[in-house]
């Protein structure tokens, strides 16, 4: 995660948050049937991600809306269901991390974005051409 964040030379986004919002999604997008609540992340650190850095006015309703997925229960964005947000997100995390592992560094690509651009063009293709914003793109 640390190189692709942009302090390194060749990093794509800005900050750890960002990072971590698209790799969940790239983790719903490949592992959306994978996930466990009863599984929980490992960690490097023992910590779960801290939910202060999501800052943005979109951050939570994301984390909300990807637990409303799975769940297809509206019941888990009640305050006590919080935690099992959380651990749906880090897993998604961890998910979309582990694919763009693979595609940014272990593919060993040009350049980190050039990984993420072949694994974006693999999601389309595999979605039969129906991700969002990438009409004309490639």
């Amino acid at each position: 995660m640390e190189r692709l964040r942009r302090d390194d030379r060749e990093g794509v986004f800005d900050t750890n948050q960002k990072t971590l919002m698209f790799a969940a999604a790239v983790g719903w997008a490949t592992a959306r049937d994978e996930v466990d609540l009863t599984e929980q992340v490992p960690s490097k650190t023992g910590d779960s991600i801290r939910l202060d850095i999501f800052r943005t006015a979109d951050d939570l309703p994301f984390l909300d809306a990807l637990a409303v997925d799975r769940e297809d229960d509206l019941k888990v964005m009640s305050d006590e269901r919080q935690p099992d947000r959380i651990t749906l997100f880090e897993q998604y995390a961890a998910a979309g991390l582990a694919k763009m592992r693979h595609y940014c560094i272990e593919d060993n690509p040009d350049s980190l974005l050039d990984g993420l651009i072949r694994l974006m063009t693999d999601l389309d293709r595999e979605a039969g051409g129906d991700l969002p914003g990438l009409d004309g793109v490639f």
